[in-house]
C-alpha cells in the first residue's frame, strides 16, 4: 500500500527527531522531495507550454499557478480535497465559455 519513500518522506515530516532517530537525514530527504516535485511541476509546466497548444504561446498559465496555491489552501493541504478542489475551480473555469457558446449572454 505505501512505499518505502513515502514512508520516510513521512516520517522527516512528521517528526525529525524520529528520523533521525532511524539514522536519516531530514535535510537530505527535505531536499530530495523538494528536487523531485520541482522536477515534476517542470515536467507539467512542458507539457502544457509546448504540447497542449502546439506552440509557444505568452501567457499560456493565464495566472493558474497562483490559482493552484489557491486550490492547495482551499482544500487545507489534504490530496483528495486537492483533487475535488480542481475538479471544482476547473469547472467553474470552464462554464463560462460554455454558456457563451450556446447563447447564454447575462
Amino acid at each position: 500500500r505505501n512505499t518505502r519513500a513515502g514512508l520516510i518522506v513521512r516520517v522527516v515530516g512528521d517528526s525529525s527527531d524520529a528520523a533521525r532517530a532511524m539514522g536519516l537525514n531530514p535535510d537530505t530527504v527535505r531536499l530530495l522531495a523538494t528536487g523531485v516535485g520541482g522536477a515534476l511541476a517542470g515536467i507539467g509546466g512542458a507539457y502544457l507550454s509546448l504540447y497542449y497548444p502546439g506552440s509557444w504561446t505568452e501567457r499560456i498559465s493565464s495566472g493558474q499557478g497562483l490559482m493552484a496555491v489557491a486550490l492547495v489552501i482551499f482544500a487545507r493541504w489534504n490530496p483528495l480535497g486537492c483533487f475535488a478542489a480542481a475538479l471544482l475551480f476547473g469547472g467553474a473555469g470552464a462554464l463560462g465559455p460554455a454558456l457563451q457558446s450556446v447563447g447564454v449572454t447575462q
